[in-house]
């Protein structure tokens, strides 16, 4: 990878600095005949020193002397030319150092090299030629600086790159689980605590994006992290209402359930049965208002169980559009319902218990009306398909995201990548909105702790 070629130098740089005696042939050959008549420095060392190709030659004061000189040689080339059979002396590069004080000299190494050797001559007089000391040796790795910085800024691009991956991949997963009756507050309250220490820490390394040379693809990544948060913002801020109202569902289906079950339909049923009984085996004494009133019982006990088993089927429905449907079958269903109850509530019936009256009349309220059965229903189904519309667009988002971070890191890496996408627009619109109405929930039965 272009990124450890790249590192490759870094490391280098902080390894440990082998210094030695070069080898015998540049010993040998390097050596002036010294007229200085003052000895050469003593312990001489050589070290790098605080930036990139610097080095920083050091040695012992000589008494009496009027100067120094300090001498490099880049020993890959030098050898190379010794084998030749060319002069590498010539290779030798020199600084005079006209104070016999000075004990330090600093030298940049501006040229690639590995091995260069070092020397320090002691001079008497201005015009001798130094004692020079032995050569000595340091591997220096010579960075180029610019390179040395695009290498720093790609591991950094590349640490926030992979954490904006990992984060992202958390944020998803805390908002790609439908509300359902298992969650509680304490679950919700731990994935909104979640939600915010993620997406702190998604802004702060996005914004390290920035500024590294690869602004589009940085802009395109910093929006498609907006866009995950604000949806699985959205799907936390959504799931206490909904779950209210599928805990409100619940509620109002089995106490209609237990009502209808053990009381309306038994009562209803055994009421037929008794005026169907007397008008078969007393059939001189039955009168037309006994005939009406077993009519009207017969018509609420297969009204109500059918108006009973549509609101049934609604809850089953996962589609607004159908539920409505179902609304305007069981409104003609409870229309019939009404007559019967209001002709029941006006004669006395035989063996019809007044409960049950009061029984069908809650069926009929419940399924009618403002803020009924069906309109909390349709509520909240819209809220389920908002939410699914949000986890989807999530999820594609999340993948937009992952082919951005690829391209990035190919970048970054100096391989052709392909260009930024092009965000695609969401339309999730607004639960219960539309063009000609806005629709609100129930109030008062999805309230409470």
């Amino acid at each position: 990878m272009i990124m450890q070629r790249r590192l490759l130098p870094i490391v280098s740089l902080i390894a440990a600095v082998t210094l030695v005696a070069v080898t015998t042939w540049l010993a040998l050959n390097g050596s002036a005949s010294a007229q200085s008549q003052l000895p050469a420095p003593a312990n001489v060392q050589v070290t790098e020193g605080g930036t990139a190709g610097e080095i920083v030659v050091s040695w012992d004061s000589v008494a009496g002397a009027s100067g120094y000189s300090v001498r490099w040689l880049n020993l890959v080339e030098a050898r190379n030319a010794y084998e030749a059979g060319n002069d590498w002396e010539s290779l030798v590069e020199t600084v005079e150092i006209t104070s016999g004080s000075t004990t330090s000299q600093k030298l940049n190494i501006d040229s690639p090299g590995t091995d260069y050797g070092f020397g320090v001559g002691t001079m008497s007089e201005a015009d001798a030629d130094p004692n020079w000391s032995d050569w000595h040796r340091l591997t220096v790795v010579v960075v180029d600086k610019m390179a040395a910085a695009e290498a720093s800024a790609s591991v950094e691009i590349l640490g926030a790159a992979l954490a904006i991956t990992r984060q992202s991949s958390e944020l998803l997963a805390i908002g790609s689980e439908a509300s359902h009756s298992g969650m509680t507050r304490e679950s919700i309250i731990a994935a909104r605590r979640a939600l915010a220490s993620n997406k702190s820490e998604l802004a702060q390394h996005v914004e390290i994006l920035h500024g590294k040379g690869f602004d589009d693809r940085a802009a395109y990544i910093e929006t498609l992290v907006n866009r995950l948060v604000s949806n699985v913002e959205a799907i936390e801020q959504g799931r206490p209402d909904l779950l209210r109202a599928l805990a409100a569902e619940n509620v109002s289906r089995r106490q209609l359930v237990a009502d209808n079950a053990t009381t309306l339909f038994p009562a209803a049923d055994t009421s037929v049965d008794s005026q169907f009984y007397q008008l078969m085996t007393e059939p001189g004494s039955v009168s037309s208002d006994d005939l009406l009133a077993y009519a009207h019982t017969n018509s609420l006990s297969g009204g109500t169980s059918l108006a009973h088993t549509l609101l049934l089927i609604a809850s089953l429905m996962q589609e607004p559009a159908f539920v409505a449907r179902t609304q305007e079958t069981h409104d003609s269903v409870v229309g019939r319902i009404s007559r019967d109850i209001e002709y029941l509530s006006s004669n006395d019936v035989p063996a019809l218990d007044p409960e049950a009256i009061d029984l069908a009349k809650n069926l009929v309220e419940a399924g009618t009306g403002d803020n009924n059965y069906f309109d909390r229903l349709i509520f909240r189904l819209e809220m389920v398909i908002y939410e699914k519309a949000l986890i989807d667009d999530s999820e594609k988002t999340f993948e937009q995201l992952l082919v951005e971070i690829d391209g990035l890191a190919v970048a970054v890496q100096g391989m052709e990548a392909p260009e930024p996408g092009a965000m695609q627009e969401a339309h999730l619109g607004t639960p219960g909105v539309n063009g000609s109405e806005i629709r609100f929930g129930q109030s008062a039965a999805l309230s409470g702790p």
